[in-house]
Parts: structure tokens; C-alpha cells; sequence
């Protein structure tokens, strides 16, 4: 089943690659349906079919075939199994196996109940609507007029048209005209061939793709049929309006179906030449070559390469056993002699043993007509190593004494030898479980009653001290590798990591550095042990570790609009990352904003040139953002001054460096994009209301001037802006330099914030607008003319972040009276925890499920030295 399916995929693809290259883009739309259902059609039978094939004189020997049970070999202990099989079955482990090909098969069935059920819903609604209806018939249609508001659509000889929709008379013509068309060509055939094919072959895009070029190819016989009596100018205008209205049912052939662009462009295309006509030819040599490559072929007589019976002659034997009387008691003889000798010469490689490697090696060899081992081929690896020895001893083979057919000659004759490779236990008797009712936890979350919020926090745990300690390697890193190498751990009873190995190597490098923590977390960590049945047990952990350098992006296939350049407008334009976990597509809009403002916030600088000579204005960059989601080009689309411009160009540069925006789509398809971006200088005593009217929108950027003046960041008798320092704000502050002791020259740098923006992101204090500051120490201030200093802290850790409550905080310090607060964006003080005493190591859990959601920020001060981190409350 498996070769059909792919058989008939691989045909699929080949006939729609020739469509979608040579014959898509012509204005033979008829020609263009019967290619497509034919080949959708012929590629289901192609692989089912026999073709003859002449028999060709046998001058190759029989062969025979000859299978064993798995060879089983410990570390400290061999354990050989070797059974003859009379069958040519593949071997079978002494182990229970999972059957794949059983799992697969049933996954495919859900795929199809589901697709089914989808299938049979859409004919309901069909029905449905129907029911509920008024039916009209007409000469060669039925109307359906219908209460509920939809677009009108044709189901084979049935016209739903929805009362709440009126249209003028015209318009109303050219629709039905429309859907007579399908009507008449029975279009609703060809899409429900496609979808029944579609709930059969549920995991194949190839339908989907031939299902949406018949729908496409409908709309574009429908268009022609319509154009024969009407104005391409005043039908495309009712095109426009009818896609805006109604809603769509999948098996209906809907007025406005496709994308309007492409059906607009077809109908004022130049029709085709009648030679193009001739590419259609192109389908017969694919049609042959694909009928020779995957048609059965059918011989009348037996192959040429047959398997050897007891009746065709005895198999090959060892030597010294040809001497027995009856072939069963020389196969005997010869199985109990090659399990002596592989027990004898097999030794488990001590590379694969350090390593930690297992799994069965399937050699192949040839027993030839003068009995010597020839051709010998792994067909099954279990790695170099393990593959390795079993050749060895294959190669180590005596001679045997040659099978022979009907005639008594001499010939070669194939064999097959399994071998299994295990490692025992590592406590050297214990056994090691995969799976347990309760596996072992990275330790620090016991507290946490319920089991599946336990289990989640060891697993970030786990997750923070492996980023904590894991190092890129130089050379990786220089060289450009990625991998993911599995790290194998064995987590004893008593929480200890008894072993540990890679049991998925990546890269040496990479491997090095994972075995290089799991040494160090086997010196530093106690889990908490597995339980199985009420008692502790040892359990096998395996623990994927991914390396990714950030400068690499998946790659994605970029679609493009039709004149080849970057979409202006797309039905998602791009995001700046970090809001992906917002479910309400505004809201992560918004956040989006919000983060990209934040970027450039944070690493723009008004160029002290520009500030010196009273430059300000606003420039524009156009970012082309890809369908990975990088910056792939960008350019200043409106200039100011050449310094500014350079600016400008320097944040488009970082950002093309550091940061992966979530693409563009159209269509459903990732695509590439334009994103202009006004960046607006100004400078306070420069600034003129006409400018911020006309940009609005734009970022700004506020300079100060050369000469060191009081920082007063507003007018004394006017409205107060609210102060944000290094991300704490300080309601009713006006003076900087009074009352944080902040210089000009301790700036690095100033942002402004209005409007509902600003309201959005600090709230109602946030009015009159927003200043932020970040000086160059990048840390909160201190009222009453005091200098906060940095905290020192050593593994800080808060988790869950983001938490719907608990909030756990860790971390060492200096043993000092210390305070933890949490605070809004505002500076409001939500929460205090004072520790007096505070002896060097802190592990406190603080109740949040009573603040408002969204950010606040974590403060841990000890004096007039603060740490600050940002928590997400949902």
C-alpha cells in the first residue's frame, strides 16, 4: 500500500509540475480541466496496471535464502540465539518490536474518518440549506432561494441565491450567467471527485493543489462564458463588489471563489496561440515513462532468482557437517556450529560499549560455488562501529560446502545473519525502565502539589540550568555547525545520574560540550528518582539538546505577486517578534508595536553632528522583510540629512543582524513583504506643531544640545509628563538633575511617548505623555538625590514566567537586610516582602494571583543597590 501511494504521488507531482510550468498560465481553460482530471485519474491506475514484460532466458543460479534469529551479545555476558527459518521472512528480535507499519496504518484511518466526517459535513450544509429553502424550477436549473446570507452558488443543477442580498438587474444577470456555466459543465462533478480523492489521500498536498487549480480553472470557464455577453471593465467591477460580501461552503462552486487578482488578470490577458497547444503533447513521453518505471510487471514464469526448497536441493552447510545422512540433521549440525563460532569471535567494539550503543546489524553474504564468503554488505546498520565487528566475523568465516540445484551442480547462494547488540543494565544488574509511572524530576519544584505543574516547572528547571552552563564551541560556532545530539541520562534510585552517554551523536564538538554538562550535573544535581509500582527504580532519560546559530533561518519558499517585487500590502503584514503567545489578533498587533518601538527605543542615538547643526526631520526606511521572517534588504525611501540617514540605516542593519520577524502571508502562504518605517529627529527647541501633525506616527527621537544645561523635561506651570528612568516610572517628577542626581552627560539616551500609545502601555498617569530615559549605567533611579546602584546576583532564577500566580524567586547575594517588591510600569508599589535577616540564599514564593495582568517588574534591593526583572502576570 505504501509503494501505491507512493507511486501514485510521485505521478501526481510530475503531471502538475508540467501544468503549473507550461500550461497553467494559457487561455485553454478547457484544455486545462481535462488535463487536470485526466492526469488525476490516470495516476490512480498507472501503478495498478500490468505490463508484460518477455521473459529473457535464465542464466543467473538459483539462489537460496537463509535466515537466523538475532545474535544477542552483552558487555560482560554473550548470549547467542540462532535459529534456522525455512521462510524468507525478515527477522525477528527475541524483543517485542513496535509495529510501525501498524501505527501507521492507523493514523492514516483517523486521517480519513476525519477527512470523511469533514467531506459528509459539507454535503450536510448542502442539504441543510436546501431543506430550509424555497425551490423554484426553471428550464434547465432549480433556484433555490434561501433565508440565510451567502454569496450565490451552484450545486450540479441547483442555484442557491440568499433573499437577504439584492442586486440590479444587470448585475444579477451576469451572476446567473456566471453559474449557468458550471451548471452546464458540471463542474460540481470534478470538485467532488477531488474531494472524495482528498479524504483517501488526506496527507498528500498534491491533492489540495490539484483541487484549488480546478476550482480556479472553473472560475475561469465561468468568466469566459459570462464575457461573451458583457464588458470585461463593468464585470470586473462586480467582481469587486461581490468578493466583499456573503460567506463561502467548501463543495459549492461560489461566484467570487478564487483570488480576484488572478481572475482579473486572466480575463484581460491576450488569449494563447494556437500553437501552444502543442505542449500538451508533452504529457504522452511522461505518461510512458512513468507507465515502464512503475507499472508490475507480470511473467508468466517463474523469476529468474528463486528461493532454494528442501525439494530444489540442500542449502549450504558447514563443513564437517556434510557428512550427516538427512539435510535437516546437517542444517541442525551447521546452525549449532556458526553459533559456537560467532560466540567465539564476536566482540561488542569498546568504542560502541563507552558510547552506550545498541541496536541490530543485517549483513548479507554470498556462499559461492566453491563454498568461500564473497559479497559481503551490511543491509541493516546499527551504527559504524557495531557494523564493523559484524563483518569482522562474517569475513572470518570458514568455507562452506556450496548448496546445489535439481542436478546435483554447484551454486551460489545468499545468506542472512542478524545481529543484535545489548548493553546490560549499567548498575551491572539493576534493570534500567524507559518508561515508569512517575519519572524522574530535575529537583527545586516539591512543593508544587499538582503533578503536571510539578512536572512543567522541573522541566523549565532542567531547561535553565542547561542554558546556564551549556557553551556554544568556538569552532562550531566558526564553522557554521548546528545539531541536536541526544544526551542519554541514567537516573539511579537514590536520584544520583549513574551514567550518562550520547546516544544521538550531532557533531564532536557539540557532543563534547553535552557530555561536558551532564559531567558537571552529575556532580552537582540529586534528582528526584523515578517510581514504578511504589518503589524507586532506575530510569533512562534521553534529552535532546538543539544548537542553532541565530544568524541561520529556516528556509522557506518565497511567493511572490505577479511582476516578481515584494508585496506592498498583504493580508497579514509582518510582526516584530515576541507576541506569538497573544491569542486576540489585535492585541498582539498592538504588542508587536509596542516591542518594535522598544527596539529602536533602545538602540538609536541622535548623532551628535545633526544635534550640533540643528538637523531634525523625519526619515523614512523601507524594510523588505522575506518569507523567513529576516530583513532581507532595506533603503532610505525618504531622506533628511545624510547623518540621520546613516542612523537610521544603522538600526535597519542591527535589526536585519538580531532580529526574525514573523512573516507576511497571502493566501495562506509565508511571502515577501515591504514595511516602511518613519523615524522623526527632533530636537525640543526646534520642534514645530506642523511636524508632529504630519508624522504622527513616526518614532521620535529627541536630542538635547551640545552645551550641559538643568535636564527639565517639561514646563513648571504646565502639564507633567510622566518620567520612565531605565523602565521605572516616577509620576510628578519634572526635574531630573534635583532629584536623581543625573547629569546630561550620564544619558545615553531619551524617547517620547503620546497618546493612546503611551496611555496603553504605563496607563492614566501616562496623560500628558510619556518621557523615558535610559542613562548610561542602565539602572533604576533613586529619589532624593541618591544613585542607585547595581545589585550583584548570582543564579537569579524566577519561574514561571509568565505565572497566572506562584511566583517562585531564587537566587544568592550578598547576607544583607534585602527587600522584594513588586512594582506596575507606573512605579505603584504592588507588593512588598521585606527579609531582615536575609542570610545569603534566597527561596521565597510570592502570591501574584491577585495583581492585574500584564508586566511588572521584580525589584530586589539591598540598600541603594536594586535588581530589576520584568514579570509577565496572565
Amino acid at each position: 500500500m505504501l509503494s501505491y501511494i507512493l507511486q501514485v504521488s510521485i505521478c501526481w507531482g510530475i503531471f502538475f509540475l508540467l501544468y503549473a510550468l507550461l500550461l497553467s498560465r494559457t487561455t485553454f481553460f478547457s484544455w486545462n480541466r481535462a488535463y487536470l482530471m485526466l492526469t488525476l485519474i490516470i495516476s490512480l491506475a498507472l501503478p495498478a496496471l500490468e505490463w508484460p514484460v518477455p521473459e529473457a532466458p535464465s542464466t543467473v543460479a538459483l539462489q537460496a535464502a537463509y535466515y537466523m534469529q538475532p545474535i544477542t551479545i552483552g558487555v560482560q555476558q554473550l548470549e547467542v540465539i540462532v535459529t534456522a527459518a525455512p521462510e524468507t521472512a525478515a527477522p525477528e528480535s527475541s524483543s517485542p518490536v513496535l509495529n510501525w507499519r501498524s501505527v501507521l496504518l492507523l493514523i492514516y484511518w483517523i486521517g480519513v474518518a476525519v477527512a470523511g466526517v469533514r467531506l459528509l459535513y459539507g454535503m450536510w450544509q448542502i442539504y441543510a440549506l436546501y431543506r430550509k429553502s424555497e425551490q423554484h424550477k426553471r428550464q434547465t436549473y432549480t433556484l433555490v432561494s434561501t433565508p440565510t446570507l451567502h454569496t450565490p452558488f451552484s450545486f450540479f443543477r441547483l442555484l442557491f441565491w440568499s433573499r437577504a442580498l439584492s442586486y440590479p438587474k444587470a448585475d444579477a444577470a451576469k451572476i446567473i450567467r456566471h453559474e449557468q456555466a458550471h451548471m452546464d459543465g458540471w463542474h460540481s462533478l470534478d470538485i467532488l471527485i477531488a474531494e472524495i480523492l482528498g479524504v483517501l489521500f488526506w496527507f498528500n498536498p498534491l491533492i489540495y493543489l490539484y483541487t484549488r487549480s480546478l476550482r480556479t480553472v472553473h472560475e475561469y470557464l465561468a468568466d469566459e462564458a459570462v464575457l461573451h455577453h458583457s464588458k470585461k471593465t463593468t464585470y470586473g467591477h462586480l467582481l469587486i463588489r461581490q468578493s466583499q460580501s456573503g460567506q463561502a461552503i467548501a463543495l459549492a462552486n461560489h461566484f467570487s471563489h478564487v483570488q480576484l487578482k488572478k481572475r482579473i488578470l486572466m480575463m484581460t490577458k491576450k488569449k494563447s496561440h494556437r500553437h501552444q497547444l502543442l505542449r500538451y503533447a508533452l504529457a504522452l513521453p511522461l505518461l510512458a515513462a512513468l507507465a515502464f518505471a512503475f507499472t508490475l510487471p507480470a511473467t508468466p514464469t517463474a523469476p529468474a532468482k528463486a528461493t532454494l526448497t528442501e525439494e530444489e536441493g540442500p542449502k549450504p552447510v558447514f563443513k564437517g557437517c556434510e557428512t550427516l545422512a538427512l539435510e535437516a540433521a546437517q542444517q541442525k549440525c551447521t546452525t549449532e556450529k556458526l553459533m559456537a563460532f560467532i560466540q567465539q569471535k564476536l566482540q561488542y567494539p569498546e568504542a560502541a560499549k563507552a558510547a552506550g550503543q545498541e541496536g541490530m546489524a543485517v549483513v548479507e553474504f554470498t556462499v559461492s560455488k566453491s563454498g568461500a564468503i564473497e559479497d559481503i554488505k551490511v543491509l541493516k546498520s546499527a551504527g559504524e562501529a557495531l557494523d564493523q565487528a559484524a563483518v569482522a566475523v562474517v569475513r572470518q568465516l570458514p568455507d562452506w560446502v556450496p548448496a546445489t540445484d535439481e542436478s546435483g551442480q554447484a551454486v551460489a547462494a545468499k545468506m542472512t545473519l542478524p545481529f543484535k547488540f545489548k548493553l546490560p543494565a549499567s548498575d551491572g544488574g539493576d534493570e534500567v525502565f524507559q518508561v515508569v509511572e512517575e519519572m524522574p524530576r530535575f529537583p527545586g519544584c516539591e512543593e508544587i502539589a499538582n503533578a503536571e505543574e510539578r512536572q512543567a516547572c522541573a522541566n523549565q528547571e532542567l531547561m535553565l540550568y542547561i542554558y546556564e552552563n551549556l557553551i556554544y564551541p568556538k569552532a562550531a560556532k566558526e564553522a557554521g555547525v548546528e545539531g541536536m545530539p541526544v544526551l542519554k541520562l541514567v537516573i539511579g534510585k537514590d536520584g544520583a545520574i549513574k551514567d550518562y552517554s550520547i546516544s544521538r551523536p550531532a557533531n564532536e564538538a557539540l557532543d563534547a560540550e553535552v557530555l561536558r554538562v551532564a559531567q558537571q550535573m552529575q556532580q552537582e544535581i540529586t534528582w528526584v528518582p523515578g517510581v514504578e509500582r511504589g518503589r524507586k527504580v532506575n530510569v533512562a532519560l534521553q534529552l535532546p539538546i538543539r544548537f542553532k546559530l541565530e544568524d541561520k533561518a529556516e528556509e522557506v519558499q518565497e511567493v511572490a505577486p505577479a511582476d516578481g517585487e515584494a508585496f506592498k500590502v498583504a493580508e497579514q503584514m509582518p510582526r516584530f517578534p515576541g507576541c506569538e503567545e497573544l491569542e486576540e489578533p489585535q492585541a498582539r498587533e498592538k504588542c508587536a508595536q509596542k516591542r518594535l518601538l522598544e527596539f529602536v527605543y533602545q538602540n538609536i542615538k541622535y548623532p551628535a553632528e545633526a544635534r550640533a547643526a540643528g538637523t531634525q526631520g523625519v526619515v523614512v526606511v523601507k524594510l523588505i522583510i522575506a518569507p523567513t521572517g529576516k530583513v532581507r534588504e532595506y533603503s532610505i525611501v525618504r531622506s533628511v540629512a545624510p547623518v540621520l540617514d546613516e542612523e537610521v540605516r544603522r538600526i535597519a542593519r542591527l535589526m536585519q543582524e538580531q532580529v526574525t520577524w514573523v512573516p507576511g502571508e497571502q493566501g495562506g502562504k509565508k511571502v515577501t513583504v515591504e514595511f516602511n518605517l518613519p523615524v522623526s529627529f527632533r530636537l525640543p527647541e526646534l520642534e514645530t506643531k506642523e511636524e508632529e501633525v504630519a508624522h504622527k506616527d513616526a518614532l521620535k527621537v529627541t536630542g538635547f544640545s551640545k552645551e550641559e544645561k538643568p535636564v527639565r523635561l517639561s514646563d513648571p506651570d504646565g502639564p507633567a509628563a510622566l518620567i520612565v528612568l531605565n523602565g521605572i516610572a516616577y509620576p510628578g517628577v519634572r526635574d531630573i538633575e534635583e532629584q536623581f542626581d543625573i547629569k546630561p552627560d550620564d544619558i545615553d539616551r531619551i524617547s517620547v511617548l503620546k497618546g493612546e500609545a503611551a496611555i496603553e502601555k504605563y496607563g492614566q498617569d501616562a496623560a500628558n505623555g510619556v518621557i523615558e530615559i535610559y542613562t548610561k549605567s542602565g539602572q533604576p533611579g533613586s529619589q532624593g538625590g541618591l544613585s542607585s546602584q547595581p545589585l550583584q546576583l548570582q543564579r537569579f532564577r524566577v519561574a514561571p514566567n509568565p505565572t497566572s500566580g506562584e511566583l517562585r524567586v531564587r537566587f544568592k547575594g550578598e547576607a544583607l537586610p534585602t527587600t522584594l517588591r513588586i512594582l506596575s510600569l507606573t512605579g505603584q508599589e504592588l507588593l512588598q516582602r521585606p527579609f531582615p535577616g536575609f542570610d545569603g540564599q534566597a527561596d521565597e514564593t510570592l502570591d501574584l494571583s491577585n495583581l492585574p495582568k500584564g508586566t511588572v517588574l521584580l525589584e530586589v534591593r539591598q540598600g541603594e543597590r536594586v535588581y530589576v526583572e520584568k514579570v509577565v502576570v496572565k
